[in-house]
């Protein structure tokens, strides 16, 4: 990049669109390149994984000797790093953020007790992982948040619509955002809400996965049937 900027600066002091006073001072300035640009951002938290399938197979990559091809986009996963590192910062800018942030953690040299989360890329057609980001910072903590255990809370919602959509229930269905009563078979009463502790009333049932509501997620699941969505969810390998 240097020899080339030289280059030009000397070719456009000779045919006159600069002087040669300012082509000696521009010479003298330092090159200033993006780091990666074009070529995908650091991807341990993938290669992790990849060692980890093929250790399943058998194959023992730590020991050298084989080219391993994956399904990995750089330009996808150059996103996905992008998106998780500004998208928790800017929740941490919250004026309401009562938490440690990573910076303050970081300057701290603290554990790692930050916000964290995943982003996951996925191709629908054949199921190619094509980005994984497993945190914020693999250096400071490597544990891969893609993969690790944790309760399941709203990830089985799009497994319940998931199979609301399978059972022909169109995405613009109306399906009501309310308080409900519901009699759980032990005799107690199950009265499902909101985090936010508000109701929007008629909504699709598009909008209520896009918002997350429990009382949609509820009633779709009680007319689908629980156990055609228990079995679904085998299918996806949930045990």
């Amino acid at each position: 990049s240097r020899t080339r900027r030289n280059l030009i600066l000397g070719l456009m002091a000779e045919q006159g669109y600069i002087t040669r006073e300012l082509a000696v001072r521009a010479r003298a300035e330092p090159v200033v390149t993006a780091p990666n640009a074009g070529m995908s951002a650091p991807s341990q938290y993938f290669v992790d994984e990849v060692r980890r399938e093929a250790q399943r197979a058998g194959i023992q990559v730590m020991n050298g000797g084989y080219r391993v091809h994956t399904t990995l986009d750089p330009v996808l996963q150059r996103e996905a790093v992008t998106a998780l590192v500004d998208g928790t910062a800017k929740v941490e800018a919250r004026k309401d953020f009562r938490h440690p942030t990573y910076a303050q953690v970081q300057a701290a040299k603290g554990k790692p007790n930050y916000l964290q989360g995943a982003v996951v890329a996925l191709d629908p057609t054949t199921g190619d992982v094509r980005a994984l980001v497993g945190g914020r910072n693999y250096a400071a903590a490597p544990f891969d948040r893609v993969y690790g255990l944790r309760q399941p809370g709203s990830s089985i919602k799009p497994i319940v619509y998931a199979a609301a959509i399978r059972d022909s229930i169109a995405p613009n269905t109306i399906v009501p955002d309310t308080a409900l009563s519901i009699t759980m078979p032990n005799g107690t009463i199950y009265q499902p809400g909101n985090a936010d502790g508000q109701f929007f009333g008629s909504i699709t049932l598009h909008e209520g996965l896009v918002k997350s509501r429990n009382p949609v997620a509820v009633q779709l699941g009680l007319r689908v049937g629980m156990d055609s969505i228990a079995a679904l969810a085998q299918r996806f390998g949930i045990e």
